[in-house]
């Protein structure tokens, strides 16, 4: 069975659901193929609902032997760890309609962070990780874009952008910022709000869900097709063109053929899928004659120290007193710390706070997403393996984050109770770094319009093309580098 399309996107979330819609705006056919479900989508809301409420049950369930998620399919869903740390992929990803960033209820928290212009040249600077072949201000106008689309609401306090304010303003979290207000007061720190994505088609403060862009896209006559488990691409007789993928679909094998493919499904299955589709013309996978498929792969490592306040600030943790505060204080790199750092203030309970640090990870070419053939999925295909360790540097970081955090407890008076330290840290759910973007074909798989080097027919959207994985959430450089690689392929197209 035949189907043709101008565009075929395997991925719906953010970057898939989003490009889809701004390309069928353009009169371009669309189809997304979604290895997952509507249906799984709707009952993921349900559970992630009582995980919200009732945490200690998340904790409790992964104790029980055989215990998975209920979005997660033991057989479809399978992985392996080889490296030093070990990684459960399935805590951290969904498959269904509106992917991990959710259709209905996400895991995603709804932070919608621009990086900032050093981040963008960290190699030449100070001799960390890889430039990326863009710059800040090159991104600057499908951040704004992608700000709007996403419904961006923030405060006048932020440092994150440098144009008019926010559309929708967050209210103010008066209480939690007296508990914090020491830091402030000494001038210790600076701490702020967060902008958070807000609900494009109700512009109210309900957490933004790609639900909105997969309705439009439909309106406009994108063809959603859901449990279509990509299984190759598959090249022409030259090697240098897509001429089809093969997915199937309640048992059934297809072939869909299109003019252009885009790969949006993340930073582990994006890299699976290539290494997968490997054939005569490309022995070690599609677009990898640089090998660099499935290498590099970054996460956001995340200590956290949680006590109980020791003095009068304790009485303003009122019920009321919830949201989260950052400070950007220790995110500037520098030649002696080139990792950005941000610390985050929460109250967890009662009278109980938790000061977080995230950094980033430098990228390591042994930290990796590879086949492993001795193990099977559903369709009898290799499983992703995750290799992750954590080099001398990014230890070295990880110390400095602890010693950071249990010096502002000290201050705030804060006795502590529990550390997930450098040895258990918390992963931030990003999958970072797999296929890379560069501007020479031996050391990246896409060029920076994220076009693979290699197929010219082949494009990629995801964090996986991060050269480096800064040190805020990915979701909002996502969304306008996939605003950005709709301009480049409408012009392939000549649309």
């Amino acid at each position: 069975m035949t189907s043709d399309f101008k565009v075929c996107i395997i991925g719906s979330g953010i970057a898939g659901s989003l490009a889809a819609l701004k390309l069928q705006e353009r009169e371009v056919d669309v189809t997304v193929l979604e290895a997952g479900s509507w249906e799984d989508s709707l009952i993921d809301s349900t559970f992630y609902e009582v995980y919200d409420r009732f945490p200690w049950l998340k904790n409790l369930a992964f104790k029980i032997p055989g215990f998975t998620y209920p979005w997660v399919d033991s057989e479809r869903d399978r992985f392996t760890n080889s490296g030093e740390r070990e990684y459960d992929i399935n805590k951290r990803r969904h498959k269904g309609i509106g992917g991990t960033v959710g259709r209905i209820k996400p895991i995603w928290h709804g932070w919608a962070i621009r990086p900032y212009p050093e981040d963008f040249n960290k190699n030449s600077e100070f001799d960390f990780g890889a430039d990326w072949p863009l710059s800040y201000r090159d991104l600057e106008p499908y951040y704004f874009e992608a700000e709007q689309e996403m419904a961006v609401a923030g405060r006048a306090d932020n440092p994150y952008r440098d144009r008019e304010e926010y559309p929708i303003q967050k209210p103010k979290f008066d209480d939690l910022e007296q508990v914090f207000s020491p830091l402030e007061d000494q001038n210790i720190l600076n701490i702020h709000s967060i902008p958070i994505a807000t609900d494009p088609d109700t512009n109210d403060l309900s957490l933004f869900t790609t639900n909105s862009h997969i309705q439009r896209g439909i309106d406009e006559g994108v063809d959603y097709i859901s449990n279509a488990v990509v299984r190759r691409l598959r090249t022409g007789d030259q090697g240098d063109r897509i001429d089809s993928v093969l997915y199937t679909k309640n048992g059934e094998t297809r072939n869909l053929c299109a003019d252009h493919f885009v790969v949006a499904a993340g930073g582990i299955e994006s890299a699976r899928l290539l290494l997968l589709s490997k054939n005569t013309e490309h022995p070690t996978g599609i677009a990898n004659s640089s090998g660099c498929v499935g290498k590099y792969f970054m996460e956001h490592p995340m200590l956290k120290v949680t006590g109980d306040l020791e003095d009068p600030r304790r009485d303003i943790l009122s019920e009321e007193a919830n949201g989260e505060l950052v400070s950007h204080e220790y995110y500037k790199p520098s030649e002696e710390n080139p990792h950005s750092i941000m610390i985050g203030f929460r109250k967890q309970s009662g009278k109980e706070v938790s000061l977080l640090g995230v950094t980033e990870m430098a990228p390591q070419e042994n930290n990796r997403i590879s086949l492993n053939k001795k193990v099977t999925d559903d369709y009898n295909e290799p499983v992703p393996d995750i290799s992750l360790s954590f080099n001398d540097r990014n230890t070295a970081a990880l110390e400095r984050v602890e010693k950071i955090l249990l010096e502002l407890c000290e201050i705030l008076n804060v006795k502590v109770k529990s550390i997930h330290g450098p040895e258990n840290p918390i992963y931030v759910n990003h999958h970072i770094g797999t296929t890379r973007m560069g501007d020479d074909p031996d050391t990246s798989v896409v060029n920076r319009n994220l076009r693979t080097h290699d197929i010219r027919n082949l494009s990629i959207i995801s964090s996986s093309v991060f050269p480096t994985g800064f040190g805020v959430n990915p979701t909002l450089t996502i969304a306008a580098l996939s605003l950005r690689a709709v301009d480049h392929i409408c012009e392939q197209l000549g649309k």
